[in-house]
């Protein structure tokens, strides 16, 4: 029994290593810029995956392992990261803790709009009291404010808080729903590779 577990402990870590790898390239390499200096990456659908195929704990050790090595060569001192583990943590835990529970679509698509909602509020306070003063080394409050009113014509953002209701929260919304909605697409293919051999 001790070298089936030791087995299967060696496949997972070997399955979050390649997953972690996967979310790494794209937080760093395939980001998309939406508006302002919010760019929107796809890294959490690896994350997911662990999650749903071997446990919310491989989701958050794969999430771990990312943003580790997404300090070699961080721009942000390591607060970037910190803030990423922390939304796409909020992101992960409730669609995998409810799937671990019960296995079924509708679990599913109700915890990832919950991880979602959950996301929103995250990230608005994680910007409003750590990124953007964060970005004040570079620019001065009005600065970043006046870049996104003139990023978002139609709105009018003349203060801090309303480019974290105007701005942050809507990004967060788009960023929840769209890593959701390709994980859920994909998902079914990729799981049995994904299970392959678990004991």
């Amino acid at each position: 029994m001790s070298a089936r577990k030791k087995l299967f402990s060696t496949q997972m870590m070997v399955r979050v290593a390649l997953l972690s790898a996967v979310s790494f390239v794209l937080f760093r390499f395939f980001e998309i810029p939406l508006v302002g200096f919010y760019k929107l990456d796809l890294s959490g659908i690896p994350v997911l995956l662990a999650g749903f195929s071997m446990g919310p704990q491989a989701g958050l050790l794969t999430l771990l392992v990312k943003d580790l090595l997404g300090l070699i060569g961080s721009s942000s001192g390591g607060i970037g990261e910190i803030a990423d583990f922390v939304m796409l943590a909020c992101l992960t835990l409730p669609p995998t803790l409810a799937y671990a529970r019960r296995r079924d679509r509708r679990t599913v698509l109700w915890g990832m709009l919950a991880g979602t909602l959950l996301m929103i509020p995250a990230g608005m306070a994680l910007n409003y009291f750590v990124l953007i003063p964060l970005y004040t080394s570079f620019m001065s409050v009005e600065g970043i404010v006046s870049m996104m009113d003139q990023a978002v014509p139609f709105l009018t953002i003349d203060s801090l808080p309303k480019l974290i209701f105007y701005v942050t929260g809507p990004f967060n919304l788009i960023k929840g729903l769209a890593i959701s909605a390709v994980t859920y697409l994909i998902y079914p293919y990729v799981s049995p590779l994904l299970k392959k051999g678990r004991v």
